[in-house]
C-alpha cells in the first residue's frame, strides 16, 4: 500500500460527516484528489437531486484529498484547516456524483514556503462531475497549514 493509499483510507475512517453524507475519498496525489457520491435518498433535497450540502461536503472532501496529497511528508506535524470556501452551482446533479480537485500552486513552492515561515495558505479548486460528465459545481477552497507548535522553524 502506497503512503497516498493509506491517507486516503485514514481520512475515509476519520471525517464522520462526509462519511454520513456517504462521501469517499477515491484517491489523491500531489496536488491533486478525487471523491465520488452514490445515489442516496439521505443526500437529496425536495426536487429529488442532491442537496446542495451534500455536493459541498463532496468538493471539501476532494480539496482535503489533494492538501493532505501535497503535504504528506509534513502531514502528522501540522495543523490543516479550511480557512474559507466557495460553492457555484451550475446544473441540477443527479445520480452517482464525483469531484476532482486540483492545487492553484506550485506543491515544491508551498512546501518549502511552510518549512521557512511555519505556516502557508493556499487555494484548491474543485469541480463536481454528474453522470453525464457535465459540470454540477464548482468550487473554490482556501487552507491554511500551520506547523505544530512543537515543531522548529
Amino acid at each position: 500500500m502506497s503512503p497516498f493509499d493509506f491517507i486516503r483510507d485514514q481520512i475515509n475512517e476519520s471525517v464522520p460527516f462526509a462519511n454520513h453524507c456517504g462521501v469517499e475519498v477515491i484517491c489523491l496525489n500531489r496536488g491533486e484528489g478525487a471523491a465520488r457520491l452514490s445515489d442516496d435518498p439521505i443526500t437529496h433535497n425536495h426536487v429529488n437531486t442532491h442537496h446542495a450540502g451534500a455536493l459541498f461536503t463532496l468538493g471539501e472532501a476532494a480539496s482535503g484529498a489533494a492538501m493532505a496529497g501535497t503535504f504528506a511528508p509534513v502531514l502528522l506535524s501540522s495543523r490543516a484547516v479550511v480557512s474559507d470556501a466557495r460553492i457555484s452551482f451550475k446544473r441540477p446533479a443527479m445520480g452517482e456524483i464525483h469531484s476532482i480537485a486540483k492545487l492553484s500552486e506550485d506543491a515544491d513552492v508551498l512546501l518549502n514556503k511552510l518549512q521557512t515561515d511555519s505556516e502557508v495558505s493556499f487555494q484548491i479548486t474543485v469541480a463536481i462531475i454528474d453522470t453525464e460528465d457535465t459540470v454540477a459545481a464548482k468550487m473554490e477552497v482556501d487552507w491554511h497549514i500551520r506547523k505544530s507548535a512543537h515543531q522548529s522553524s
